[in-house]
């Protein structure tokens, strides 16, 4: 008939609609997985449990062992820090503070060279010696230093310098670093007082310094 809408099949039921097997078969479930049961030692500990003292983790044991060590080692010692900066308050400032902070702790005796605020001057001239120069047709300024040092005929900043290297038993050099390398001021420093004779000998300047 016009008009006359057709009701929808009724849904099958779950018997309908299993799949169709031959006669005496019927359809399995897949199996279970396994379940595997916890180790021994994870739900019941074999013995008694004995009660260890804590103790702080490893590294953090070793470096303490050592730090008290290297305490012991250095108390009495004299400390020279050779510091290049131009700002108290920068990073290296701060390092340098730290350094004589802990070594005082430490029960070690700190000087500090700061070549900045002591206007060292940085370049190996003439006026480096007093006196007679030792060859005064040709300058050579390593060969007039080691002369010179020879002879106690240093000016005074360099004998001055030269002394607290020789009181001191550890060196520490605090530098920013400028293309690479040292300031000109710090590298000033090592040209004019660890000169020939008193720091080195040359040609061995390499395996056998004289500071040790």
């Amino acid at each position: 008939m016009a008009g006359h809408r057709r009701r929808p099949p009724a849904p099958r039921s779950q018997a309908a609609r299993q799949p169709l097997l031959p006669a005496g078969l019927r359809a399995r479930r897949p199996p279970a997985p396994e379940r595997r049961a916890a180790p021994r030692s994870l739900l019941q500990p074999r013995g008694r449990l004995r009660h260890r003292p804590a103790r702080p983790p490893r590294p953090y044991w070793i470096l303490r062992t050592e730090t008290t060590t290297c305490s012991q080692k250095m108390a009495g010692r004299k400390v020279l820090i050779i510091y290049a900066h131009q700002e108290p308050k920068s990073l290296n400032g701060s390092l340098k503070d730290a350094a004589v902070e802990e070594l005082g702790k430490q029960g070690c005796s700190v000087t500090v060279s700061d070549l900045y605020a002591m206007q060292f001057e940085p370049r190996a001239t003439r006026n480096d010696i007093v006196g007679c120069l030792h060859n005064s047709e040709e300058f050579n300024y390593g060969v007039e230093a080691r002369e010179a040092y020879k002879r106690g005929d240093l000016s005074d900043d360099l004998i001055e310098e030269q002394k607290k290297v020789q009181e001191a038993d550890l060196l520490i050099f605090q530098f920013p670093l400028y293309w690479f390398s040292m300031p000109a001021i710090m590298k000033g420093w090592m040209d004019r007082v660890l000169v020939e004779g008193f720091a080195h000998e040359f040609p061995d300047c390499y395996g056998s310094g004289l500071l040790k």
